[in-house]
């Protein structure tokens, strides 16, 4: 009986043990906290984008457990991204990326990933990028750019936030399309608006929630959407396409992890993020952003990544993205 009773006990601490922790094959995930990568510096719009969309997912995650995030900057996301390729999938460690981490880094340095090196879970939001310039300035019209552009080359300059951005690409474009030749200037975080504004740069080339506030105070005309779609907020302001070119280049953002996740696990993910955009309140936090709830399933994500990557390598073989 003794005997009987010490298998018995010895039996239900192993699977005590076997269970502590979800190993990311069974509907038991997750067992404990999930540590979310975002491959940007805090404060920006893709942190400011994931820590909404965050939030919001931890209501729906099963089992009470946490969404831990961590900020790896550096490197235009490609250091964040390192990180995750080294972690163990087992869906306790996931990112919160967009396409110039996953898609662009790629394309422009040697990086220890490719755009199909992650294990896509779902697609979350899209945001163009937009051109503006100072209010006062002479350049009211994307049109007038152009002109001054082709009868002084070299003598417009505008900025972006780093050497490769999706706006970097948007203005190298117009080099193949139009022949004007522009001056790019990186400038990190809130030093780009700084620059506009202090007679630095010509124009601002970003995101259509770091320039919102500049916009509603007539500080700023935004002059252009870099995009293919128009965004709340800035509905009088043509696309690209509207004026004529054919192109479109907006930043998608989605959740990613190691790639060979079980798909029990990126299921019960996919669904808690996707409930999370799909909620009414955090889904207008989002639009405050002045950027796009866009759902999309795992393979929409990983078509973004890849087709972002084509785009770039193909604009590469004509102009360099230097600064």
């Amino acid at each position: 009986m003794m005997c009987s009773l010490v298998v018995l006990l010895m039996a239900c601490s192993n699977t005590g043990e076997a269970t502590s922790k979800s190993t990311g094959n069974g509907t038991d995930f997750p067992q404990e906290s999930i540590q979310v990568i975002i491959p940007f510096a805090a404060g920006g719009v893709t942190d400011s984008l994931a820590r909404i969309i965050i939030e919001g997912a931890q209501q729906y995650l099963p089992n009470n457990q946490k969404l831990v995030t961590v900020n790896v900057g550096g490197a235009g996301g490609s250091i964040g991204m390192s990180q995750l390729l080294n972690a163990k999938a087992d869906g306790y460690t996931i990112a919160f990326a967009n396409t110039d981490a996953i898609s662009v880094q790629p394309a422009l340095t040697e990086t220890n990933y490719q755009n199909d090196s992650f294990e896509p879970i779902i697609k979350l939001a899209s945001a163009p990028f937009l051109l503006a310039t100072q209010s006062d300035s002479e350049w009211k019209t994307f049109e007038d750019i152009l002109t001054y552009a082709k009868e002084n080359p070299n003598q417009f300059k505008y900025g972006s936030p780093f050497v490769g951005s999706s706006s970097q690409v948007s203005m190298e474009y117009l080099k193949i399309q139009d022949g004007i030749e522009t001056v790019h200037v990186p400038y990190d975080g809130g030093a780009l608006m700084a620059a506009l504004l202090g007679g630095n740069i010509d124009a601002y080339t970003g995101t259509p929630a770091s320039l919102a506030a500049y916009k509603d105070t007539g500080e700023v005309n935004v002059l252009v959407n870099f995009g293919d779609a128009k965004i709340a907020g800035y509905e009088d302001v043509p696309t690209f396409k509207e004026l004529g070119y054919d192109f479109g280049l907006s930043v998608s953002f989605g959740l990613v992890g190691p790639k060979g996740i079980e798909s029990s696990v990126t299921s019960i993910l996919h669904d808690a993020f996707k409930q999370a955009i799909e909620d009414p309140a955090i889904a207008k936090k989002i639009e405050n952003l002045s950027v796009a709830a866009t759902y999309g399933p795992a393979e929409e994500l990983q078509a973004d990544f890849t087709n972002v990557t084509a785009l770039y390598e193909d604009i590469l073989q004509t102009v360099s993205l230097e600064e």
